[in-house]
């Protein structure tokens, strides 16, 4: 992963491969430039490559899902029991195979999956888990109006462009009910700024443009015209790898101290529809 903070996002993230697979020749399969932001043909085929090799999740990354998902679990039943919802109808935007996705229906929550290809969705399926709608959209413009109490992205904005970003917004307050919540979940800049510090110096390859880092005020910019914010999180893994909140001090709303000498991994936004 390489990071360029001379853009005029936050920063730039590069990566050279993921899950095991390199994504440099996934570019060329899909005809794609290493530059571009990856989108469904390229996805399509890194899920497809990932099935092809038994669905083989590096250990950290699968246990940081489920470790994740717990905390997004215990997230969903506060916010929901705020507005005394007991099923809420969920959504998982941009859901890859969906290891958090399948912890939220075996807790018993009604949870739909959205993606822009639909190879992601095979893992699942294989798995028959009780999902009840899988679809496939660019921009969710093909779902109906007034259908989901909550709605979350987890690590899927990160890969997108401004502009995208808010049709997408603006799509999601569409499809929640008066009063629905948005959880947005994604890198957080301090994680932006470690690796800036490991790379400082050295000569890395920058393998293939995989998106943004943005602080939780760019987030807070993008959806501001159909949300409010309700709260702000920082979340780190503690010594037992579960996620657990924090309230570090932040600079312009950017730079995430230090918390008790951890590194903070992932910056959450909890918004509810105007």
């Amino acid at each position: 992963m390489h990071l360029n903070s001379n853009s005029k996002f936050s920063y730039e993230l590069w990566q050279t491969e993921w899950q095991d697979l390199s994504l440099e020749k996934i570019c060329v399969l899909t005809h794609k430039k290493k530059s571009e932001v990856v989108n469904a043909d390229f996805f399509r085929e890194f899920y497809k490559a990932l099935e092809a090799n038994g669905w083989k999740f590096q250990t950290n990354y699968y246990e940081d899902k489920n470790n994740y998902a717990r905390w997004l679990e215990r997230m969903v039943r506060s916010v929901m029991e705020e507005k005394h919802v007991m099923n809420p109808k969920c959504l998982s935007v941009g859901s890859g195979v969906g290891l958090i996705e399948a912890y939220m229906v075996d807790k018993g929550y009604d949870v739909d999956l959205q993606e822009c290809q639909s190879a992601s969705f095979s893992y699942l399926k294989s798995k028959d888990a009780k999902v009840k709608k899988y679809w496939v959209s660019q921009d969710l413009s093909e779902l109906p109006d007034a259908v989901y109490d909550v709605v979350w992205t987890n690590l899927v904005l990160y890969c997108m462009k401004d502009e995208d970003i808010k049709k997408i917004v603006k799509n999601i307050s569409r499809i929640l009910k008066e009063d629905g919540i948005f959880i947005i979940v994604d890198v957080a800049p301090q994680l932006g700024d470690f690796l800036k510090e490991k790379l400082t110096g050295n000569r890395y390859h920058r393998g293939v443009f995989w998106g943004y880092i943005r602080s939780a005020v760019e987030y807070e910019k993008l959806v501001k015209e159909f949300f409010r914010i309700k709260r702000r999180v920082w979340l780190f893994k503690n010594r037992k790898g579960s996620y657990k909140e924090c309230s570090p001090r932040t600079i312009l709303g950017f730079n995430v101290r230090h918390y008790k000498n951890a590194r903070v991994d992932l910056v959450g936004i909890i918004c509810e529809k105007k």
